[in-house]
């Protein structure tokens, strides 16, 4: 039986993490711009941000709460700005040197305040993570517990193999995994003979820190194509970009999707620049 796990931003806010979408802008804003969001007037300090997503994003801050929402805007102001400016050339040129540097923000930020790799984590949480494996449907509603527990129960076998797509570029589950000392433990339900053996190798589809970190929209669609050329294109649409990187990341996600019996979604938002992983 085959279990997978996708894991979101929901899942480093839940483990103390402040990686949500506002923290990041508030601590930019702040730190390039001195801005406070609570006390900000948007008309008298918008010139003084100088990169011009930020500067369209802070304009729109009312529409943004979450990074699939900032996504999707990127999207909108690339349509917005092919409207308003004759010099497409050079403003696409802007638009994407302020893109990396967003991307450079976006890394340094979440780096400084992942958990460390010197900080050990004395706490096991093994068996924190295995009843989370035991119970990884407790509470849904009654046609929901069903259909599962049919699926468990016609897919008989004496194990249950677990493994986790995280979408997060932090090493908040690799350093959970690393401190169980089990990799396998018997199943506790029922007393019957499963047994649970938990992948400890983790599918960063969107890269980790540091390395092959993806932000941006899932198509054509969602932003002005002839607005950019096709180099630039690839480095803003998530799965082209993901197919260039050479690292696998987009086919080894797609095979194990294709062969999970039973997928568990937790801590994301579902939005519509991932649409290419909730088609799969």
């Amino acid at each position: 039986m085959e279990i997978t796990f996708l894991l979101g931003n929901g899942f480093d806010i839940q483990c103390g993490l402040k990686t949500s979408y506002i923290d990041f802008y508030k601590y930019i804003l702040k730190k390039k711009y001195s801005i406070d969001l609570k006390k900000a007037n948007v008309k008298a300090l918008v010139s003084e941000i100088d990169n011009i997503i930020y500067r369209e994003i802070y304009k729109s801050r009312d529409k943004i709460e979450s990074w699939a929402d900032l996504e999707w805007q990127l999207g909108v102001f690339t349509k917005q700005l092919q409207k308003q400016n004759n010099d497409v050339e050079e403003l696409s040129k802007r638009f994407m040197e302020d893109f990396e540097t967003l991307l450079e923000d976006l890394n340094d930020y979440l780096k400084s305040i992942q958990i460390q790799d010197d900080v050990k984590i004395k706490e096991d949480f093994s068996d924190v993570l295995y009843t989370t494996m035991n119970d990884f449907f407790y509470g849904v509603l009654q046609r929901e517990n069903d259909e599962l527990n049919n699926i468990l129960v016609d897919n008989y076998s004496s194990h249950y193999n677990y493994r986790c797509i995280s979408f997060n570029y932090t090493n908040t589950l690799k350093k959970v995994i690393q401190s169980c000392s089990e990799v396998s433990m018997p199943n506790r339900l029922n007393n019957s003979s499963h047994s649970h053996i938990f992948d400890k190798e983790i599918i960063n589809v969107h890269g980790v820190i540091g390395r092959y970190l993806t932000l941006g929209l899932n198509d054509e669609t969602q932003l002005a194509t002839d607005f950019f050329d096709m180099s630039d294109l690839n480095d803003l649409i998530k799965p082209k970009s993901l197919e260039n990187n050479r690292e696998y990341m987009r086919r080894d996600a797609e095979n194990l999707i294709d062969n999970s019996d039973i997928i568990v979604i937790f801590g994301m938002s579902i939005g519509s620049t991932d649409k290419h992983w909730w088609e799969k």
